[in-house]
């Protein structure tokens, strides 16, 4: 089972069951011949798989929206001609409707609420007719040469929210009045924004810098939601806090392998407790509580699953025993958490959890160290966390997630021209270190395995591997937020920003305290886009929490340089620490279409970057 976003086109003949009434054989043959000399090679054209097909309609998965209603168009034109000729009670016409959202693949056939909505949605189509989802149209805008025409939200059959339609018209949509545009500096506000990511049916509510837990995790009966809170560090020793932390983050990761579970972040976990939130106020189904205390090689954890609901404890269990138990320890909470939430496991699941990282408790705790370090992100935090790291793969060389962490450290420090505070004198240096790593890593393949080998093919601009990995990463880590966030980057690079937009909502769905670079991210997919306004507002926010991120202060330099604010443009430079130039860019914006280099480098020229 593989879950990942798509464009579902859900397409069905008028009047079937009248038409064959008609002239059986007539129709059959005709609706035969516009299978086989229009549809399939226009679906094909436009890089579509069709998944499903009846007597009467079809159901067609694509990569990218654009393709998908382009493809629509382009058979709904051409039916027209085809038909001509016909008797007009006899014509055959199709219905067709597109969505975009996340869905899931198994055995060849696609499920799940975003093909759901596309058949639904279908219906609503005018006979010769084409209609899309509030999602497929945030995201199409000016991208297909037609127009769209509002009507309104739908309740659609056994789909619990409504869901915003859009008729697609012959004449395009007339361009929006330019947004007047905003002052510099952080934005004391965020408008509420409603995004429905339709296949899974999440929505989630965004206010200042945190999301709505109880919008994030309203699933359906069939799918459950846990928030893993930090586990408190009771050993009276502040040295120990990085333990218990990576121990909550390790079951975190754990649950998150499973597809009928959603996870929410360990960052927003930390958020929330750090503000002393009850866990009954955060509207998921499921919370585990906790507690560790470690002296020398004594070890006692504490773990108690209560429903979110009613606070009610379903489940308490405690560990007794030392520092060589710790693994079993977490193996056995997993294991009694999927029992208590009867979840359900296909073959593929199960494999990955039974394979344990390491063996070594030493090698574990070296691990925990080492990543709870680099998660600071700073040059000190890079130097600091190598030994840790490389201790554990001394102890254990086949450990395959320190492999992982120190690939990902490697190459953040080559992006990132921190290469010297790791020992190297050259950038590339740090790459190659990376490479050696990742391949290590790989031979244990694990989500954050595949996000860092992602990053590495997009370095060598390697975009059909990069995309491969991405994928890997999403389908090992489905609960993973940076799974999604590197999709994320990845759709960007590889031309499909518009896709890119949705990979990292959802990301931010799973993290709603998330990192800034999610709305980096967001802020390049806009940008790409040419939606230099909503660009802005990502990247401004990004840059508030973090302006020494390198994205965030490219992309807004590009951003203000397109909306004719070179004021704020060279601001930006002067205030980043380190040089700007646009051929160290170059090396960073491995675009699989030059003309999306060409066309962000003319802006950073704008703006004044140097050369």
């Amino acid at each position: 089972m593989v879950r990942r976003i798509a464009a579902i086109l859900a397409g069905d003949m008028v009047g079937y069951s009248r038409l064959i009434e008609l002239n059986e054989s007539g129709t059959l043959a005709r609706h035969s011949m516009h299978m086989l000399e229009l549809i399939d090679p226009t679906v094909e054209r436009m890089n579509g798989h069709v998944v499903k097909l009846t007597g009467d309609g079809m159901i067609v998965e694509f990569g990218s929206v654009v393709e998908a209603v382009q493809c629509a168009v382009a058979i709904q034109k051409e039916m027209l001609a085809r038909e001509e000729g016909q008797p007009e009670d006899c014509r055959i016409q199709y219905r067709i409707a597109v969505n975009l959202g996340d869905v899931v693949f198994q055995d060849g056939d696609v499920f799940g609420d975003g093909v759901n909505i596309a058949a639904r949605l279908e219906a609503l189509a005018e006979p010769g007719g084409i209609v899309v989802s509030g999602t497929a149209y945030d995201l199409l805008k000016s991208n297909v040469d037609v127009g769209y025409r509002a009507l309104g939200e739908k309740k659609l059959k056994n789909i619990a929210i409504p869901v915003r339609v859009y008729q697609v018209t012959e004449e395009p949509t007339p361009p929006a009045t330019p947004a007047k545009k905003r002052r510099t500096g952080v934005l004391a506000s965020i408008t509420a924004a409603v995004l429905i990511i339709a296949g899974a049916a999440w929505v989630y509510t965004q206010f200042s810098e945190t999301a709505s837990v109880e919008q994030a995790t309203s699933q359906g009966d069939d799918i459950s939601s846990i928030i893993v809170m930090p586990l408190e560090n009771l050993s009276g020793d502040p040295a120990q806090d990085y333990f218990a932390a990576g121990l909550s983050d390790d079951i975190t990761t754990d649950l998150s392998q499973l597809q009928d579970l959603f996870v929410i972040s360990r960052n927003t976990a930390s958020d929330y407790a750090e503000r002393g939130i009850n866990p009954r106020e955060l509207g998921v189904k499921y919370v585990l509580d906790g507690s560790v205390r470690r002296e020398g090689e004594t070890l006692r954890i504490n773990v108690q699953l209560i429903d979110g609901q009613t606070g009610s404890n379903l489940w308490a269990e405690r560990y007794d025993g030392s520092m060589d138990d710790v693994l079993s320890f977490q193996d056995s909470i997993i294991e009694s958490l999927i029992a208590s939430l009867q979840l359900r496991m296909d073959p593929g699941q199960k494999e990955l959890l039974q394979v344990s990282e390491t063996d070594d408790p030493r090698a574990y705790d070296a691990y925990l160290q080492g990543y709870e370090t680099l998660n600071r992100r700073t040059a000190e935090s890079y130097a600091a966390a190598v030994p840790h790291l490389e201790r554990a793969i001394e102890l254990d060389p086949g450990y395959g997630s320190a492999n992982a962490v120190l690939a990902v450290l490697y190459i953040e420090v080559y992006v990132t021209r921190r290469h010297t505070s790791v020992g190297f004198v050259y950038p590339h240096e740090a790459l190659v270190t990376a490479e050696e790593y990742l391949e290590k890593a790989l031979e244990r393949p694990s989500a954050r395995a595949y996000q860092a080998a992602s990053l590495i093919h997009h370095v060598y601009s390697r975009h059909n591997e990069m995309m491969s990995a991405a994928n890997n990463a999403v389908r090992l880590g489905p609960s993973d937020p940076n799974s999604y966030s590197t999709l994320a980057y990845s759709l960007i690079m590889n031309g499909q920003p518009a896709d890119a937009v949705l990979a990292i909502d959802k990301a931010m769905a799973l993290d709603p305290s998330y990192h800034p670079v999610f709305l980096a991210i967001k802020g390049t997919a806009y940008h790409m886009l040419k939606n230099y306004d909503a660009s802005l507002e990502y990247l401004e926010r990004s840059y508030a929490r973090n302006p020494e991120d390198s994205l965030a202060v490219v992309m807004l330099i590009a951003t203000y340089a397109r909306l004719d604010r070179l004021d704020d443009a060279t601001r930006v430079i002067a205030d980043y620490p380190s040089g700007l130039g646009l051929r160290v860019m170059s090396e960073n914006f491995n675009f699989r279409n030059p003309e999306d280099w060409d066309d962000l480098s003319e802006a950073l020229l704008k703006g004044g970057m140097p050369e």
